[in-house]
């Protein structure tokens, strides 16, 4: 067995046996320990510990013991409690609860950092993803641990269902259950709370405390310890926040009134599932049938929750997050009327299960649905957002089980009332403030883009640079790009350093690399004379180039020194991702017009749009009879060609997660009968102006099998990803020929088009226009922020009537060497893209420790509407021309 995936079974398991004991021992506390409230007072305290441990504990203990020791020493901590309620008093529960809510947040943080480690370890040694791979191990994870809650109840329900002294509950005492149970009814209801004999407590504590046991053994004999240099790694790749760090970053989400409008729902998840753990279970279970149901009782509950997390997470795709939401609300409403106005009884022997059942229906919605609603509201602070989301879920539990011993059954359902009135009302604003944030319908200009209407700007005010098109780069004669100084103008104008003579009393530049770097990218500044960064004998700051895959933290832009460049900006996310590109190409043809940004095909972005898409595929069926359109889903988040779905029939469309969905463009250009699209490498040095710079060579990649539109499941004949194709039976490793692997270079692309008479200097200028009109759909969003560059993948596919589209644009595009072609194309990109920005003026400043002033741009960063107008009219008398020309 790989060893990655024994370690993930043994984690698997160890939280099984665990989790066994944990889950029935908690579900019996209210009953097993009423006197005085101790036994929901214990819980109440465990989870204001488990508050105060998430917020400081986890990085320290992983830093010092590492992630196996940490999971040792905390299921350690549930073993104290465990061994706690042997002798079940204040002194013995509630210093151990404490001591279990210091260890459970350690305790699942190093359960997360260890599967991460561990996927991203095995997709490094087998090429794949890692966040593919992590998927997969939580996927086996929550798999085999999902199921502790029915054995740990089971085994509480088989064990006291051993009692000889059951006895039949009197009518005068079921009076006393339910709704209007108290705590003095409590005290005098000895028959209904009596205790079960001590005998069989202990017996099932030993099996509890011994499942404990053999799940710290477990781990300790059987886990592998991380080796030094994964650990590293993954501090390299999560950036290292301390934790006092993280607790400000959790409070400061609280100004966002989103955030505020939500801590309602997120407590009620711990409101409602505190009721059922401790006031359901003893006011109306034990009270009515005896402590050896609760057992069974929560079994229910804990199949139906499983389940229907994962149905919902289907219907979900379909219905939309307001339709589950509404049916949460109403399934908990009337489960509390209902609870209200019920008086429990053995003969309703059923009733007693329906409840936890729909319960758990509920619960299902509010744990998955609330959890997605965070994700997606706040995808760029997720860390601070999860925070929040323990820190509130927590104060719910704690807020229940402490209030649990002094207030009446029914006036807890009437709290839970408010409090899930309160928690959908929050919800209702915030789906409001969504929906006023989403693309509107068209208007003539944008206040957003232009900050005025176009009919009163005047022709003469244009900004002098509002847009400079570097045109192609390539070789040694490459331009430098630069802000354009616009003297006589005061601050409105831009302004950088001027150069220098450097002479010989330069540092050698210094280049800092993230570890997924392709190694073609040091191999090229290596030969151009760089050194590597080497923080065991550099100071922090000195280095010319970080280069890396992913996006930077704010705090990398904030704190860049004047003579370093950073190769990603913040924000371009918003093209780079396909459902932030189509949404954003969408508002740009709502505000300019549908004929300026007709390159992109329709798309729809799912499950939101998903009444609008049927709309359109029915409005498409009805038009073309029986031969409708082509579309193709792609998932949002993933590259290289994976999860994506060519269909004709929407019967065939089936999606997991956040997907789009667009025409495919059924009529590409094939050469010699397969398929093919440009990748073309653009470079941005400056958003302000916005400066652009096209690549004058770039990839042709080719399908591996013809195109054929009757099997639309043939992935090698409809895309044309080298990763896909690599796979394909007609791929070689010579990648001689056309559908054999190989590539073409843009000068032999555009040789064959002349030679087939398409005008290759009209169909470049058509997609150089692309380019440009897509940068400006998020020129405006994108941060003032200086000494960095952007390396753009634009994907183009050409159709038959020669009209360029464009697929996807990619950020960080692959730099891997895959064949000769990809050595010559690759390997020049990168060497102009370091021409391109002057790297000799920046290192005079490293060398003089920033003592001249950062690069500058007082713009208020706003586009203007008639220079946009005016651009694309300039393009159009291009056009004219060159379709005129002889």
């Amino acid at each position: 067995m790989e060893r990655n995936l024994k370690n993930v079974l043994v984690i698997s398991f160890g939280f099984l046996l665990l989790f066994t004991a944990y889950g029935g021992l908690q579900s019996l506390q209210s009953s097993l320990n009423s006197e005085e409230g101790l036994g929901v007072a214990s819980l109440s305290v465990l989870y204001a510990a488990l508050i105060i441990s998430s917020m400081f504990l986890p990085p320290f203990l992983i830093e010092k013991l590492g992630c196996k020791w940490t999971i040792a020493c905390s299921m350690c901590c549930y073993i104290a409690f465990f061994l706690g309620n042997f002798y079940s008093s204040w002194y013995t529960l509630i210093p151990t609860s404490v001591i279990l809510g210091l260890g459970g947040a350690p305790l699942w943080s190093a359960k997360c950092t260890y599967l991460t480690i561990a996927g991203n370890s095995y997709a490094q040694k087998a090429g794949k993803i890692g966040r593919d791979i992590i998927n997969q191990y939580f996927g086996v994870f929550f798999l085999i641990f999902q199921s502790s809650g029915v054995w740990g109840n089971l085994i509480s329900s088989l064990v006291l269902g051993q009692s000889p002294q059951q006895v039949e509950i009197s009518e005068e005492d079921l009076k006393c259950c339910g709704a209007y149970d108290c705590i003095t009814a409590a005290a005098n209801n000895t028959t209904a709370f009596k205790k079960p004999e001590m005998t069989l407590v202990y017996t099932m504590l030993g099996i509890y405390t011994g499942s404990g046991v053999l799940a710290v053994l477990l781990i300790v004999t059987f886990l592998d310890q991380i080796k030094a240099n994964e650990v590293e790694s993954e501090k390299e790749t999560m950036k290292k926040e301390s934790p006092l760090s993280l607790v400000l970053a959790t409070f400061r989400l609280l100004k966002d009134k989103r955030q505020c409008f939500l801590i309602p729902l997120t407590m009620w998840s711990g409101f409602e599932q505190g009721f059922l753990a401790g006031d359901y279970t003893k006011s109306y279970v034990t009270c009515s049938l005896g402590i050896h149901f609760v057992g069974y009782v929560m079994i229910c509950f804990a199949a139906t929750n499983s389940l229907c997390s994962m149905l919902f997470g289907k219907i979900s795709q379909f219905t939309g997050r307001k339709v589950l939401f509404s049916f949460g609300t109403l399934i908990n409403l009337s489960c509390i009327i209902a609870l209200l106005l019920w008086k429990p009884h053995p003969s309703q022997f059923a009733v007693f299960f329906i409840f936890p059942a729909l319960w758990g229906m509920a619960d299902a919605i509010w744990q998955t649905q609330t959890n997605a609603l965070y994700g997606v509201l706040f995808e760029k602070n997720k860390e601070a957002a999860f925070a929040n989301y323990r820190l509130w879920e927590s104060l719910g539990f704690v807020i229940a089980f402490g209030y649990s011993t002094f207030l009446q059954v029914y006036i807890k359902l009437y709290v839970l009332l408010s409090v899930l009135v309160m928690s959908m009302v929050g919800y209702g604003i915030v789906e409001y403030m969504e929906s006023k944030e989403s693309p509107r319908p068209p208007t003539p200009v944008s206040k957003e883009i232009t900050g005025a209407p176009a009919q009163e700007t005047p022709l003469w005010s244009v900004p002098a640079a509002c847009i400079v098109y570097g045109g192609n780069y390539h070789s040694k004669n490459a331009p430098v790009c630069e802000c354009k100084s616009s003297r006589g103008r005061g601050s409105k104008g831009c302004t950088m350093a001027e150069d220098h003579n450097t002479k010989d009393t330069l540092k050698p530049l210094v280049f800092r690399l993230h570890d997924s770097v392709p190694k073609m990218v040091r191999e090229v500044l290596m030969e151009r004379g760089w050194s590597e960064f080497d923080k065991r004998q550099q100071d922090k700051s000195d280095w010319n180039l970080y280069w890396r895959n992913t996006p930077f933290h704010v705090t990398d832009h904030r704190n860049i020194k004047p003579w370093q460049r950073l190769n990603h900006y913040p924000e371009t996310v918003k093209i780079t991702r396909k459902d932030y590109l189509a949404r954003n190409l969408k508002r740009m043809k709502g505000i300019y017009g549908s004929a300026l940004y007709e390159f992109s095909p329709v798309a729809f972005i799912m499950p939101n749009d998903y009444v609008k898409f049927i709309a359109e595929y029915s409005k498409e069926r009805q038009s073309q009879g029986r031969k409708s359109s082509y579309w193709i889903c792609k998932p949002v988040n993933l590259s290289r060609g994976r999860g994506i779905l060519i269909f004709q029939d929407i019967k065939d469309l089936i999606y997991d997660y956040v997907v789009i969905v667009q025409k495919y463009i059924s009529n590409p250009l094939l050469i010699s009968g397969y398929k093919w699209d440009l990748r073309l490498y653009v470079c941005v040095t400056s958003f302000c102006p916005l400066t652009i710079y096209t690549y004058e060579e770039g990839l042709v990649r080719f399908a591996t099998e013809k195109f054929d539109l009757s099997s639309l499941d043939n992935v090698y004949a409809h895309l044309t990803n080298t990763s896909i194709n690599k796979f394909g039976p007609s791929y070689k490793k010579d990648k001689v020929g056309i559908g054999r692997g190989c590539k073409w270079t843009f000068s032999k692309c555009r040789s064959y088009l002349r030679s087939i008479g398409v005008d290759d200097l009209l169909l470049w200028q058509r997609i150089n226009n692309i380019v440009t009109l897509t940068l400006l759909a998020i020129t405006p969003s994108v941060p003032l922020t200086h000494n960095c560059f952007e390396l753009f993948g634009f994907d183009i596919l050409i159709d038959d009537k020669f009209k360029p589209w464009l697929l996807e644009v990619n950020c960080s595009p692959a730099l891997h060497l895959d064949c000769s072609i990809d050595a010559t194309v690759k390997k020049g990109l990168l060497h102009d893209v370091i021409e391109l920005l002057n790297y000799k003026q920046i290192d005079t400043l490293r060398q003089s420790k920033g003592v001249r002033t950062k690069a500058s741009c007082a713009s208020n960063h706003r586009l203007n509407a008639l220079s946009l107008l005016l651009y694309n009219l300039s393009w159009k008398l291009q056009e004219d021309h060159l379709v005129k020309r002889p």
